[in-house]
């Protein structure tokens, strides 16, 4: 009997491995198949309580949220499946660093994935205590905060490798040199976005044009101001440039001007080009969309091949469409005054007269 125990015995350590490859298969297979359980169960612990903190874009935030949830729980089952599987002390430490960094990795991820949440959650809460709210400050402390996770992050990571993240930078020495030139054009976006945030030349949702690029202020960031254009792109320009170059702010403006020249022909009497004049003026004057202060309309020169009548005010609007609007109505009300006094505009002539011998 005993030496029937002896030969079971070493026949059980002789195929252990066979058990513990199959529990190492097994515990991968079964944390792969419910990882997706796993990552909404976190889900809708997320959605308690973002409902609790009025979060508005809830499945947005489950959408960023599942990813690093469904990694780390993978990431727990390989650390309980490799518990069944010998390995040497070397590749159990790299393992081990490996497995650490990923958690790690999730971590920082999660808080990247919900950082914008988090900024969206401190600006309810000022809004509701009343404060005025900073667009560009908010939009500068928002891309911040993900830059400080990512920088963050990265060192807990190089420091879980056994690496002195302090000493690197120390050792640098000569080097440091070559890396401050190499980044001498992040540090001038670095100071155009503090010049931006202190100056305050445009804001979020801003028409501006620059001697680089026109269009709508959609981002403000450390590195660069991201612009859409009218044709719908989204142009990034580093905020060193946008900085040094004029800006031209057209969503500041109290109003918008219209000036034109109107050409009568030469054979225009004076009673109706003063009429005209007046008819256009009153017009003006008499439309809410148009800025009562300044409004000019006046018989102005002897054209080569008209009488130029300048015309000049302003809209009160400065949206553009709303401004293309207007002006489309106003060259309609004095294209009727001009009909309803027979009065004929002018178009580029030259005269040839042939002198007879």
């Amino acid at each position: 009997m005993k030496e029937f125990l002896n030969i079971l015995s070493d026949s059980i350590k002789e195929h252990f491995w066979i058990f513990r490859i199959s529990m190492f298969i097994l515990v991968i297979l079964l944390f792969y198949i419910f990882r997706s359980k796993f990552g909404k169960l976190i889900s809708k612990c997320v959605s308690i309580i973002a409902k609790r903190f009025n979060v508005n874009d809830i499945d947005g935030l489950l959408k960023k949220v599942e990813p690093p949830a469904r990694l780390l729980f993978m990431i727990i089952g390989v650390w309980i499946s490799l518990r069944f599987v010998s390995m040497s002390l070397f590749v159990t430490n790299f393992l081990n660093h490996s497995l650490r960094t990923l958690v790690v990795f999730t971590v920082f991820w999660f808080s990247f994935q919900i950082s914008d949440y988090v900024i969206e959650f401190i600006e309810t809460k000022i809004e509701n205590s009343g404060k005025s709210i900073d667009d560009m400050m908010f939009s500068l402390f928002k891309n911040g905060l993900k830059t400080i996770i990512i920088v963050i992050g990265i060192t807990v990571i190089v420091e879980e490798w056994g690496y002195n993240v302090g000493a690197i930078i120390t050792g640098l020495g000569i080097g440091g040199l070559a890396v401050a030139l190499a980044a001498k054009d992040t540090l001038a976006n670095l100071f155009g976005s503090i010049m931006i945030m202190f100056d305050k030349p445009f804001s979020l949702g801003d028409w501006i044009m620059t001697p680089t690029v026109e269009g709508t202020v959609q981002e403000i960031g450390f590195r660069s101001t991201k612009i859409r254009t009218f044709a719908q792109a989204l142009v990034s320009v580093p905020n060193s440039i946008v900085s040094n170059e004029p800006i031209t702010n057209w969503t500041k403006m109290g109003k918008r001007r219209i000036h034109f020249k109107l050409g009568l022909t030469y054979d225009t009497s004076s009673e109706k080009i003063g009429e005209t004049v007046k008819r256009i003026k009153t017009m003006l004057s008499l439309d809410e969309d148009v800025h009562k202060e300044t409004i000019m309309v006046n018989f102005e020169n002897f054209g080569d091949s008209a009488l130029e009548l300048f015309i000049y005010f302003f809209t009160n609007t400065t949206e553009w469409k709303e401004y293309m609007d207007i002006k489309e109505k106003i060259n309609l009300n004095i294209l009727s005054i001009l009909n309803e006094l027979n009065v004929s505009v002018a178009f580029p002539s030259t005269s040839v007269y042939i002198e007879k011998k």
